[in-house]
Parts: C-alpha cells; structure tokens; sequence
C-alpha cells in the first residue's frame, strides 16, 4: 500500500496544479481545506468540486476566530494573514499524523516569497525542524517554492481542465493572475475534463492562491 500525502487544497490555481502533479506521480492523496474567515471562502467550492470530481476525501477545518487583522478576512490591510501557513501546517501535520499520513504538501511558490514570508525555503526548512523536535514522523514538502506562477499555469496547462473566466476581483489579484496567463503565451481555455471551475487569483472576490 502507497504512502499518504495530506494535501493543503485552498482551490486556488498553486495547490490545485499540485494536487494533479501529486496525482500524476502515482500519490496516494487525501485533501483538506480551511476556513479562517477569508473573502475568497468560494475557492473551497472548487476544491470541493475536483475532490468529488477525482473521488478524494477533502474536509474543511473552521478557524474561523483565529485570524484577524487583514484584508484577506475583512477587517484590515494588506495581503499577509499573520502566521497563517504555520498554524495551518501544524493542524495538517496533526491531521497527517492520526491518519497515518508521512507527508504533508502544500503550494508555495517563488512568486510570493518576497510578499509573504511563510512561502519561503526557510520557514518550510524551520517548520520541519520544529515536527522533527516534537518526534512527529511527518514531513512538510512544498514542491513549487522555487516555481513562478507563471511556469505552474503552463504545467496545469498539460494537466487537462477547463478555464473559467473571471469575475470580479481585486485589482492587484487581476494583475497576479493576468501576469501569470500571459507569460509565454498561456492560453486562457484548458481542454474539458472536469467540472469548470475559476483558478486561483481569479475568482468573484479576488485572491492569492496557494
């Protein structure tokens, strides 16, 4: 019997080409989610939707008292959610850990490394020091950190979907995303597989996507 990887599915355009990769490198993969109180709470929709469409477990775990302070959950600004992939890799790595999971994975990438400092080579090197030190055998992967946004949309690109058209969004989760289209050509209609669903930074209320 394969391994199992827990798997950090937002439904944002980062994780969700993971969750395929993860997929096409013959994982055996279960997904959960959170909500903290975000504006984007649609994107757990679409993970939803591709965990039902691909016949994985996904669950959402409600934090929804824990962050504060930020434009991501109404009540500041700016983009950052103060320690948030922290608290989240740990209650994924417990998660993991009860499950019999070894890994845990989720969709950092080079384009937020200068923006936000829990998607860096560092923290995921410190945060599995600390798992280590606590004697989980669990380890954290983030297998894009030194991927830009624009190469993980050409890699979805071979990994079969369906584009959907933006709704309303913020302006600087408009120009990430039309950023990452538009490098090299990425055409904006994937071929039909799964249901459609709106990818990472373009959703109705705007996003960062991992």
């Amino acid at each position: 019997m394969k391994e199992l990887t827990l798997h950090l599915l937002s439904g944002g355009i980062d994780s969700t080409v993971l969750l395929y990769d993860l997929l096409k490198q013959g994982r055996t993969v279960e997904c959960i989610g959170f909500y903290y109180g975000q504006k984007h709470v649609r994107e757990l929709d679409f993970a939803r939707a591709t965990c039902r469409k691909l016949g994985l477990r996904y669950d959402v775990v409600g934090l929804s008292n824990v962050f504060s302070g930020c434009f991501l959950t109404n009540d500041g600004e700016g983009w950052v959610v103060p320690n948030r992939n922290a608290v989240l890799l740990n209650i994924a790595v417990a998660i993991a850990k009860s499950r019999g999971a070894r890994t845990v994975t989720f969709g950092a990438n080079r384009s937020d490394r200068d923006t936000f400092p829990d998607c860096t080579r560092t923290f995921v090197e410190a945060l599995n020091y600390s798992i280590s030190c606590a004697g989980i055998p669990v380890v954290v992967e983030a297998p894009y950190l030194d991927k830009f946004k624009h190469l993980i949309v050409a890699l979805g690109r071979g990994l079969v979907w369906t584009w959907v058209a933006p709704g309303r969004v913020t302006q600087e989760a408009t120009s990430r995303a039309e950023n990452a289209w538009h490098v090299k050509s990425v055409p904006r209609r994937l071929k039909e597989c799964h249901e459609p669903f709106i990818l990472g930074h373009c959703h109705h209320s705007g996003l960062r996507g991992r």
